[in-house]
């Protein structure tokens, strides 16, 4: 492990390759992720270790200890506090010079297969892809799959091509366009990743990743799934949540919920055609109330106020959203129709 004081630079190799792995407080599963990413058989690898949270010693420590012990090549930087994901991935932009290249971003969860970023970036370079994932699949039960790729609806409602805890028979294994991928191993060119302005630092929900491969779209930019390259998911956090049957955990989940609800709705308005936008906003709401209704038939109260009060929360992001729209002005390069094409048709629900 090395601590630099200079950031790091590119080098002039083809096709070089960033592995960022973004570190909070993480399990026991952290130390197998770090050896997978120094077991990748591509040549062409640095590595870059972001820790946030209160890990603040570069020098000292379990989490030192462990990054010095199986991937020892790597920089590691210690941000301070909690950023989030989508925060801490941008410092890439300050710290890695030049846009030759990719940058493949991975949870601290998250451990590839020997061969998963030599696949991203074959696919990448023979499809001129601009972000491409692999298939994530679970950490114990490496049969099951996880996550595959992303449809997401015109008002942004995602859903998951695989059912959660589909065995994989190999049914999702063809290379394609899709519209998102998992933001648990996601890679991009460098070059589109500083031309988009990297993950939106206020989009810190499970909504980030739709949010960036949306923007992508719009800078006219492929997304791919490359089911061929695989990586190993332990979802810790979102795991432990959702087993939790406490109240305080009740609570959390009813947080997630509206905070995800808002993130769609604002980013749908935010990245949407302005043509589209009187329509869409129509269309958000009527669905909206007619979903608000159907979830309270079928007791379910609680998502049914999160839509509802996502929608009202409308009243006050209007600056945001103005702001969202025209800090994408500048790299819109494809026609909205040709964004919607690649949307899934009908409602995600």
């Amino acid at each position: 492990m090395s601590e630099q004081s200079a950031p790091i630079s590119s080098a002039p190799a083809a096709a070089p390759v960033v592995a960022v792995i973004v570190v909070h407080e993480p399990g026991g599963t952290f130390a197998e992720v770090l050896a997978s990413v120094a077991a990748q058989d591509y040549p062409n690898v640095q590595s870059l270790v972001l820790v946030t949270g209160n890990e603040t010693d570069p020098g000292r420590g379990p989490l030192c200890d462990q990054v010095a012990t199986h991937l020892p090549a790597a920089v590691v930087r210690f941000l301070g506090g909690n950023p989030g994901f989508e925060a801490a991935c941008n410092r890439v932009l300050d710290l890695v010079q030049g846009d030759a290249g990719f940058f493949c971003f991975f949870h601290d969860d998250a451990a590839p297969a020997p061969d998963a970023i030599s696949r991203l970036v074959e696919e990448m370079v023979r499809s001129n892809a601009g972000v491409a994932g692999p298939k994530i699949v679970g950490w114990s039960e490496s049969r099951t799959i996880v996550s595959v790729c992303t449809l997401v609806d015109r008002v942004g409602v995602e859903l998951d091509v695989a059912d959660e805890g589909e065995l994989d028979q190999e049914q999702h294994d063809s290379v394609q366009d899709v519209f998102a991928v998992s933001g648990a191993c996601l890679m991009v060119r460098a070059d589109l990743f500083r031309t988009v302005g990297g993950f939106d630092p206020e989009v810190f929900v499970s909504g980030a990743q739709v949010d960036f491969c949306w923007r992508c779209h719009l800078a006219a930019a492929r997304v791919m799934v490359v089911p061929a390259a695989v990586v190993r998911h332990a979802r810790s956090t979102t795991g432990a949540l959702e087993a939790d049957a406490s109240p305080q955990a009740d609570d959390l989940r009813a947080d997630r919920d509206i905070a995800a609800e808002r993130t769609r709705v604002r980013t749908a308005l935010s990245l949407a055609g302005a043509a589209q936008v009187p329509t869409l906003l129509v269309q958000m709401c009527l669905y909206g109330v007619a979903r608000a209704v159907l979830l309270v038939v079928t007791g379910r109260v609680g998502r049914a106020l999160a839509e509802i009060r996502a929608l009202v929360s409308l009243l006050w992001a209007i600056p945001e959203i103005v702001e969202r729209r025209r800090r994408g002005e500048p790299w819109r390069g494809a026609a909205a129709a040709e964004v919607g094409a690649s949307q899934g048709r009908g409602r995600a629900h």
